[in-house]
């Protein structure tokens, strides 16, 4: 009987003679029986018996009837290192040599009797807590598991998230948070990043050109802050959530465009700053909270008179020389003053009725006159009965100025069209006419041209 000398084990024979490894072969009886024991050595295992012997178990009966040859084959151990990651947190676990790298590859085999280091690396929101398992107990200077492989093993890393800082923007302004021990935070909106447990994150809040900072500027936090109100800092012992503050400015510009000498004033009295374009300005900006109401006032001087607004701001509704805005975004108010003009008459129409002859003298530039100077004005003294005549009254006279007829009750600017008088159908007319403005709130008159009556 023959066995072939094996690689990582020995055979040997129940019978004697066989011990192979040294003594591979030996002669038997004719008809006996031989039982052939394969033993692996420290790490292999046995796999099968091959020649005339076979199967695979550790143990082979063979009957030496003729010359036998029998072989054991056995494979070398190579043990399976499986990493598990637990806890909160995320990271790697690479291996040296190399064969883990978890991630994605977590289980890897090695040789027999191979010692692995274990380092591992947790992302940017996690910390490294430590190793588990029965294996896995050596742990380095550094932190790494140093695992002897001399069979199935697995090991955990345990990850612990961060606390995570979280920076919330509730004002309508704009603005940056950022931090000085922290330089990978800067926050322009909500925001927020892991920060190592029990650290102390300092928050600078600065705001953009068109905000200003918050009073107070941050909440939601339990921080120390610092004189200025810029500054937060923070001491993390868990999830954290801090809120800043920005406001939103808008800037309220006041243009008075004066017309041919004319002049008057815009003022914004009802939040402070108030803002005030006196005569001597033609232009004064000011800077409040986006949203802030604001009125503004349009007064001319006693020679002039207001015409209206333009640009951001419309005439109020219950008052033409008001304009009332919700200041959300930058806004040009423009108010335009102006110098009422001498009355123009052109030419007359004539119509026959009952015995006289009514001559209509329309105002030709009646659209220069302001609805303003005809609004109805109950403080002034009375037209006759009517005690709400308007503001100017308006007269006809003759070339000699004998007084012809009046009107007290004109509405707006057009009614200066509808200017008349009457003479009976036998009397001379004048030679010409003319008519006078009278604003009895300036206390002025405007006088016309004489219109010729043929």
């Amino acid at each position: 009987l023959t066995v072939a000398t094996p690689t990582g084990g020995i055979v040997t024979s129940d019978t004697g003679g066989i011990n192979c490894g040294k003594a591979c072969s030996t002669t038997y009886a004719d008809g006996t029986n031989v039982t052939l024991t394969a033993t692996p050595a420290t790490g292999y295992s046995f796999t099968a018996w091959s020649g005339d012997c076979a199967g695979t178990g550790n143990s082979a009966s063979i009957v030496i009837n003729a010359a036998k040859n029998c072989s054991a084959t056995f494979t070398a151990l190579t043990p399976a290192l499986t990493i598990n990651k637990v806890g909160t947190g995320t990271g790697t676990v690479v291996s040296s040599p190399a064969g883990i790298n978890c991630g994605t590859t977590c289980s890897s085999t090695f040789s027999y009797g191979t010692t692995v280091t274990l380092t591992a690396q947790p992302n940017t929101d996690s910390v490294f807590s430590g190793w588990s398992g029965a294996a896995c107990t050596t742990v380095s200077a550094t932190g790494d598991a140093v695992v002897s492989l001399t069979m199935a093993t697995t090991c955990s890393a345990n990850f612990t998230l961060k606390p995570k800082l979280t920076i919330t923007f509730p004002g309508n302004g704009g603005g940056t948070v950022t931090s000085p021990n922290f330089p990978n935070l800067n926050c322009l909106s909500n925001c927020s990043a892991f920060v190592d447990n029990n650290s102390q994150v300092t928050l600078i809040g600065t705001a953009d050109k068109q905000s200003r900072l918050g009073v107070p500027l941050w909440s939601g936090c339990k921080a120390s802050i610092s004189t200025d109100g810029v500054t937060a800092t923070v001491n993390i012992t868990g999830d954290t959530t801090c809120s800043v503050t920005f406001v939103k400015l808008a800037t309220l510009t006041l243009v008075k465009t004066n017309v041919n000498g004319a002049n008057g004033t815009m003022v914004e009295a009802s939040q402070f700053p108030t803002i005030n374009c006196d005569t001597k300005c033609t232009t004064v900006s000011n800077t409040y909270d986006a949203g802030t109401n604001l009125t503004i006032t349009a007064s001319p001087d006693i020679n002039s008179f207001f015409t209206g607004w333009s640009g951001g701001c419309t005439a109020s509704a219950t008052d033409a020389f008001l304009t009332t805005i919700t200041l959300d975004a930058n806004v040009t108010c423009t108010a335009t003053f102006a110098v009422p003009p001498t009355p123009v008459l052109k030419s007359y129409t004539t119509a026959s009725s009952l015995g006289f002859i009514t001559y209509t003298i329309p105002i030709a530039n009646w659209n220069q006159f302001p609805n303003e100077l005809f609004a109805p004005s109950p403080d002034l003294p009375a037209c006759g009965a009517n005690t709400s005549s308007s503001r100017t009254w308006v007269d006809i006279y003759n070339d000699v100025g004998v007084y012809l007829y009046g009107f007290c009750t004109l509405s707006s600017g057009s009614d200066l069209q509808k200017i008349w008088f009457s003479v009976s159908a036998t009397a001379k007319p004048p030679a010409g006419v003319y008519v006078v403005l009278t604003d009895r709130r300036r206390n002025r008159t405007f006088t016309s041209n004489v219109l010729p009556i043929p």
